[in-house]
């Protein structure tokens, strides 16, 4: 990894949470940004955020791929078995580390993790065993009851900024992109982390973690806060 972030019950329930999105999107409503955000964050507050962490399957599968073809030399696979070890923990220490921020920093709504492996499940309403708990294990006990339901991914801003960063992108439950004024996206390589990928203090990654969380939870607090004085 580069720097630190380079990189329910029963049928009816689960039914109303999968189509859990925007009322105006379900009504076929025209709304304005402003109005989006609006009805957004006030439905974020009340609803739950689905954080899905990135698990580089297709990565760790494409290296074990070229692992087992005849043929390659011993040398060779050495060095993709070191490649895929690297990959599996530097993903793994991420993961915890952003599990541990939204639990200890976020706290705007509930929230819950899945891995980006699950996303066509979540879509399709098999909701069972996918949420993880606090070891990034699949847990059936762990499960999705409230709504609406708003989806957080790993990804970059380029389509909708003229930066293009890597960061948190918050989506709506038909996942679809939110925009301005709601505070949609949180970059992940502010200037603390790029000093910390020079100098980094022995748990430089959970404190970058913790502080790019701590960020995302403030801005959704404030335009809350602004909503609700009618200011938004």
């Amino acid at each position: 990894m580069p720097n630190v972030f380079a990189l329910a019950r029963g049928g009816a329930l689960v039914l109303a949470l999968l189509s859990s999105c925007l009322a105006g999107a379900q009504s076929g409503t025209a709304y304005s940004p402003e109005q989006r955000a609006r009805e957004s964050i006030n439905g974020l507050k009340e609803g739950v955020l689905i954080v899905r962490l990135p698990s580089q399957q297709a990565k760790t599968d494409a290296i074990r791929e070229v692992i087992s073809t005849p043929g390659a030399s011993e040398a060779a696979r050495k060095r993709l078995e070191k490649q895929l070890e690297t990959a599996i923990s530097s993903q793994r220490e991420f993961n915890l580390n952003m599990m541990k921020a939204f639990r200890e920093a976020y706290d705007f709504s509930d929230v819950l993790f899945i891995y980006d492996t699950s996303t066509s499940l979540l879509k399709t309403g098999n909701h069972s065993g996918i949420f993880l708990d606090s070891s990034l294990q699949a847990q059936a006990g762990i499960r999705l009851e409230k709504a609406p339901v708003f989806i957080l991914h790993f990804g970059s801003t380029s389509s909708e900024t003229s930066d293009g960063v890597e960061a948190m992108i918050i989506l709506d439950g038909q996942f679809k992109r939110l925009e301005k004024p709601f505070p949609f996206y949180q970059r992940l390589n502010d200037f603390s982390a790029f000093i910390g990928s020079f100098l980094p203090k022995p748990n430089q990654k959970t404190e970058d973690a913790l502080r790019i969380v701590d960020k995302l939870n403030k801005k959704l607090h404030k335009y809350f806060g602004l909503v609700q004085m009618g200011k938004g």
